[in-house]
Formats: C-alpha cells, structure tokens, sequence
C-alpha cells in the first residue's frame, strides 16, 4: 500500500516550491489568478492564493543523465571552479514542457573545449537546471523570492544551491 503524508506549510504570497525529482516541479505562490504563456495556473490548497509555475524535463531527467556520461566524477571538484571555464548546457534531452512546450527541443553545451573536464560539465549541467528555476520564476514575476527545495534528483547541496543564481542557456 501507498503512504500519503501531507505537508502542512504556510505559504504565502511569493513563495516558491522547487522539487527536483525526474521531473523539475516550479511552483511560485501568488496572491491572484494570473495567466503567464507559457506557464501553468492552478488553484492553490488555501482560499485565495494561487500557483504558477510547471514541469520541466532539465530535473533529474538531465542530471541523471549528464551524470553517467561524466562518471566517474568527483562531486567536491565542482565547489572550487572558475565560473569562466564552466559550459553553458541547454538542458533539453527530451524536448521540454514549460514554457517552452516544445517536444522536438535538444540539449547543446556551448562554451566545452578541449582543457574542460568532468567537473566543469558536471557544473554546467547544475546550472542548467538552475536556468529552468530561474526562467520560471522570472516569468512569474517573482524572480528574487524565497525558495525551498526538495526531491532525489541531487546529491545534495550542490545541485539546490546552483538553481536561481546562475548564467544559464545563453547568459553570462
């Protein structure tokens, strides 16, 4: 039999929930209902608030596998890089959902030459999924907002730490 635990949290306004699972889930919490293209808005549990956000295949789905084509790769190597010489990944090995709803997109790296190893690949697969944070929460508007996080797609404080603040497909 299933388990069903529920999580009591009070959100408000401006809240963002991140899980990073096979699936990279973005829901920021808004006071009103809001259309943004691209994104996804659903009702939210408590009266008068809603979600914004959506599903992304740059979670765990990409992670996983920029992992095994990196291994084997030392996690801590990541920590101490030139944010220079990290690659910039699009993260799209299968297409993506939101926003870009775009079943036919594929990932690239622009940036890899010859002297990069694992971990600056590794690094740049990180702060790819980060992107996808990001772009969400700028559609939504709450770009800068609190966050937490939670799911299996990382190893542990690395990846979470990496999501929002970084260069991203096509940034610098």
């Amino acid at each position: 039999h299933a388990r069903h635990r529920e999580i009591n949290v009070d959100f408000q306004p401006g809240d963002v929930l991140v899980i990073l699972g096979t699936t990279l889930v973005i829901w920021a919490v808004v006071p009103e209902w809001v259309e943004v293209p691209g994104l996804w808005t659903v009702p939210h549990s408590t009266p008068g608030l809603t979600l914004v956000g959506g599903a992304s295949n740059a979670g765990g789905l990409f992670l996983d596998w920029a992992r095994r084509r990196l291994a084997p790769l030392d996690e801590a190597a990541t920590t101490s890089l030139d944010p220079s010489r990290v690659p910039v990944w699009s993260p799209y090995v299968r297409g993506e959902r939101t926003p870009l709803h775009d079943p036919d997109r594929r990932a690239g790296v622009v940036g890899l030459d010859v002297s990069n190893g694992p971990a600056e690949v590794w690094r740049g697969a990180q702060e790819a999924s980060g992107f996808v944070v990001r772009q969400h929460l700028e559609l939504a508007g709450l770009l800068g907002a609190g966050s937490g996080s939670a799911g299996g797609g990382g190893p542990g404080p690395p990846v979470v730490g990496r999501r929002g603040g970084n260069r991203g497909p096509g940034g610098g």
